[in-house]
């Protein structure tokens, strides 16, 4: 089933080389690959992002690519960097809110 996910990308590097990483994902099959390096965000439901993305990564080595990820689920929202074979992940937790005063009803009953 999955659900969607908010994806969008800023890319680091010569213009040269973004624009060839640009024109390969164009003749890609993968529309979610395509859409994201030419429109530089998108909303879809890219099941395998990591190793699609990670494998795109692979043959652009001089470019950064930076995808910020934004899910339906409140706490689904993460940084991924590549470039060449590395990679590196990091989601976003935020602190729970400790005003009374402004805390939802299920809040309450968790504090």
């Amino acid at each position: 089933m999955g659900y969607y996910t908010y994806y969008s990308l800023t890319m680091i590097g010569e213009e040269k080389d973004i624009g060839k990483a640009k024109k390969d994902a164009k003749q890609d099959k993968n529309e979610c690959l395509s859409c994201l390096l030419n429109e530089q965000f998108i909303e879809a439901k890219w099941y395998d992002f990591h190793t699609e993305f990670e494998a795109f990564a692979k043959k652009h080595p001089k470019v950064l690519f930076i995808v910020c990820g934004d899910g339906e689920e409140p706490e689904d929202l993460w940084e991924e960097r590549f470039k060449g074979n590395q990679v590196e992940y990091h989601s976003v937790t935020m602190p729970p809110f400790t005003n009374p005063e402004l805390l939802l009803p299920d809040e309450k009953e968790n504090n």
